[in-house]
């Protein structure tokens, strides 16, 4: 079955019903899915969700290094894909504290990003370290650093959506320094 118009070639079209098992027909519905013919039911292909954290450690940005593929070695902000049913604010402190052994509150919604092409929609939210430390490199990553805004390795980072980010976190420090006025 071809792929579908657009994405790359590993997102093929579903040639069988999830509910029921019966043939999926090769043509898209008017409605963005496949009609299954044997019940009727729709199948969709729907986005993964992942959300991730920007942690600060003493005026720092903490970054991993990931140690697994797709972009294995390169830097990234802890994160990862949400479980069904999950928040994306707790699938972030959670993915913050299995990668870095760091406790997080996420807080102020950073920004939402999604790619033509890429399945992934990518929740990012600025968090406060309650526990733990210093960060470790623990579940799937190599190392982990800490940056300040002028030491980001830009030209390192795994994803787009790490330079976006990154950057939607700075701006949002700024903005909160700013508002607290000189100490």
């Amino acid at each position: 079955m071809p792929g579908l118009p657009g994405l790359p070639h590993q997102f093929e079209a579903p040639r069988f019903c999830a509910a029921c098992g019966g043939s999926l027909p090769a043509a898209i519905a008017r409605h963005g899915g496949w009609d299954c013919g044997a019940c009727g039911r729709p199948t969709f292909l729907d986005p993964k969700v992942a959300a991730c954290t920007v942690p600060w450690l003493e005026g720092k940005i903490v970054l991993v290094k990931r140690g697994i593929e797709p972009r294995r070695g390169f830097w990234a902000s802890p994160g990862g894909y949400c479980c069904r049913g999950e928040r994306p604010a707790d699938a972030a402190a959670r993915e913050t504290l299995e990668e870095t052994g760091l406790v997080a509150r996420t807080g102020e919604l950073l920004g939402v990003f999604a790619y033509e092409g890429s399945p992934v929609v990518v929740i990012y939210y600025d968090c406060e370290i309650l526990r733990g430390g210093p960060p470790a490199a623990l579940d799937e990553c190599m190392d982990v650093g800490c940056f300040s805004p002028r030491e980001i390795p830009w030209e390192e980072l795994a994803f787009p959506s790490v330079h976006e980010g990154l950057r939607a976190a700075i701006a949002f420090r700024e903005r909160c320094e700013r508002a607290r006025g000189p100490a």
